[in-house]
């Protein structure tokens, strides 16, 4: 059953953290340091891809729907991913422009799941 709270991480060409809501980060407090990949912290659940930029491209063209798992915690996050570009305007796009944004809330499957999100919000 999802749950309402919403939470946000934005991910760059490389994979790596260049933004998250405060929910992902009062929970992950490593999301707040520079360079931290999103896999280290997060296994994709669904669909059943790797941490890659070609893989998650992929993923938002079609759809986007996509299900993180926390690692400490467990916690699922079901959300969509989806890509926008940041290039300056006027300027050529490049690779590096991309960035990746999923925007999900968690999923409450047990008592044990609730109690996470309870700690979560603090």
């Amino acid at each position: 059953m999802p749950f309402a709270m919403h939470v946000a991480l934005v991910l760059d060409t490389h994979l790596s953290v260049v933004g998250a809501g405060h929910t992902l980060t009062h929970l992950v407090p490593e999301l707040q340091k520079s360079g931290t990949r999103a896999s280290s912290q997060f296994d994709i659940q669904f669909p059943r891809i790797q941490w890659s930029m070609q893989q998650l491209l992929c993923a938002a063209r079609t759809g986007g729907k996509l299900v993180l798992r926390h690692r400490e915690s467990g916690l699922m996050l079901s959300g969509t991913i989806s890509c926008s570009r940041t290039q300056a305007k006027g300027s050529a796009p490049t690779s590096d422009d991309l960035l990746l944004t999923f925007l999900g809330t968690p999923y409450i499957f047990s008592f044990r799941d609730l109690k996470v999100v309870i700690l979560w919000k603090g």
